[in-house]
């Protein structure tokens, strides 16, 4: 009998139960949903776990949420990155800011630009026009306060494009559908920012957070 293939379970880049992020593996077979230009890959250095066995940019079914993280990292750096220059070195932590992951017809996944609000509020309405029903992914928000959750409010924008994708382009793509949260660990001593994902499958309580996506997630290299 033929060996029988492993399930692919790769999903994303996010912190797995023994503490690591995961790492594209499986030789350079296939490009993905990815950025523009050269190759991009994690850099295996000499104390870190070994890659993964199967390449999450081979298929268009894992890549997507290879990438979706990806771009994930990128707004979370582009919110700090405009932080500073517009309130500070510490401006990061006093605005909320909101953006979303667009699809190109290539399958490539990018940032829709920016919403900046106060530190409490940001109105999504300000970018929504670059949305459609077949180009939107995900949604990027941060929390000034540090909660890691979305709110009340995260929950209701999301429905909103949730139905808008499920009622003209169906389930599937609908489904797709994932919101990132990025803010501090109350929890913990640590300044730094952490990235959270959410689907319509996550729980809504507003203590259960969602799997950390790496901060240094890097897109697959190049579109299908």
């Amino acid at each position: 009998m033929p060996d029988t293939l492993p399930d692919i379970e790769v999903v994303g880049q996010r912190r797995r139960p023994n503490g690591t992020f995961p790492q594209r593996g499986g030789g350079s077979g296939g490009g993905g949903l990815g950025g523009e230009g050269g190759e991009h890959q994690n850099e295996v250095g000499e104390n870190d776990p070994p890659p993964d066995q199967i390449d999450p940019c081979a298929s268009p079914d894992t890549a997507l949420d290879w990438n979706a993280d990806a771009a994930a990292a990128e707004g979370k750096k582009e919110f700090e990155r405009r932080g500073r220059e517009e309130d500070g070195d510490d401006g990061h932590l006093s605005r909320e800011r909101y953006a979303f992951i667009l699809q190109r017809e290539d399958g490539s996944l990018y940032l829709s630009s920016i919403a900046t609000g106060g530190p409490n509020w940001v109105n999504p309405n300000e970018v929504s026009g670059q949305v459609t029903p077949f180009n939107v992914v995900g949604m990027v928000h941060n929390h000034p306060g540090g909660s890691q959750a979305p709110s009340g409010d995260d929950w209701a924008g999301f429905d909103i494009y949730y139905n808008y994708v499920l009622q003209h382009a169906g389930l599937e793509r609908a489904n797709q559908l994932r919101i990132y949260i990025i803010a501090r660990d109350t929890n913990s001593t640590s300044p730094a920012l952490q990235i959270k994902a959410y689907n319509n499958q996550s729980s809504r309580d507003s203590d259960a957070e969602g799997d950390e996506v790496n901060p240094e997630a890097l897109p697959c290299p190049g579109p299908l």
